[in-house]
C-alpha cells in the first residue's frame, strides 16, 4: 500500500472526527442536527476503509449500504 493511499485514508479519519465532535456537541441541544454528522462520521470513517484497501467507494448515503458493499 503506498504512502499516498494511507495519508488519504487518514484525511477521511481526521474528517470523520470532527464530523463526530460536532455530532456529541450537537446531542442534546439539536438532535436531529447531531444525528446528520453521526452518519457522516460513520461514512467518512468506512471511507477511510474503501480507500486503504483500494476499493471503489459507491455513490450511497447508507451506512447499511456501505457496509454490505
Amino acid at each position: 500500500m503506498s504512502n499516498h493511499w494511507v495519508s488519504e485514508a487518514a484525511l477521511w479519519i481526521a474528517q470523520s472526527q470532527m464530523d463526530w465532535d460536532t455530532a456529541h456537541e450537537l446531542a442534546e441541544s439539536r438532535p436531529y442536527v447531531s444525528c446528520f454528522y453521526a452518519q457522516q462520521a460513520a461514512e467518512k470513517a468506512l471511507t477511510s476503509i474503501y480507500v486503504v484497501e483500494g476499493l471503489e467507494m459507491p455513490r450511497i448515503h447508507s451506512i447499511g449500504g456501505l457496509c454490505r458493499a
